[in-house]
């Protein structure tokens, strides 16, 4: 059973929500970054560079009504493909952080969002460079439930 897109969009921005938490934490990859965050892929051809946009549009409930949940989540990174000296660098952060989330699923469960996460597979990466941009997306399950309000995971 497919949810409505509110627990895509609550997922997107819970992971949004930690990304952007990493750019003022010392000795994050992300620290310091210009990052322009958007929700929903789509945006790509709106989002200024450097940017992340995060799409979780596919959201399954594992068992009807147990509020667990398998979602598919795609993170697009666009950067400049003219700016040679960091090229890359944004999307290996990113990655980064997914790849450290496969062991620590944690990092992307916000109860402001109502969303408990608590796996990640091991995150896949492809690019591509069309016209003046470089793409990377990652894309990666994770496995997750509903956090009913007033509720600890």
């Amino acid at each position: 059973m497919n949810y409505p897109i509110a627990i895509n969009y609550a997922l997107e921005s819970s992971i949004v929500n930690y990304l952007q938490t990493l750019n003022t934490v010392s000795g994050s990859l992300l620290s310091g970054s210009n990052l322009n965050y958007y929700t929903g892929i789509g945006n790509e051809d709106l989002a200024e560079v450097p940017a992340v946009v995060v799409d979780a549009a596919d959201a399954t409930e594992t068992d009807l009504q147990t509020l667990n949940y398998t979602f598919q989540v795609k993170v697009l990174v666009k950067e400049a493909a003219a700016d040679t000296t960091n090229l890359g660098q944004y999307a290996q952060a990113v990655f980064n952080e997914f790849q450290n989330s496969y062991s620590s699923s944690a990092n992307f469960t916000n109860a402001n969002y109502g969303i408990g996460i608590w796996r990640v597979l091991r995150p896949r990466v492809s690019k591509e460079v069309v016209g003046d941009f470089l793409y990377n997306m990652i894309e990666t399950t994770m496995y997750g439930a509903l956090i009913p309000s007033g509720s600890a995971f």
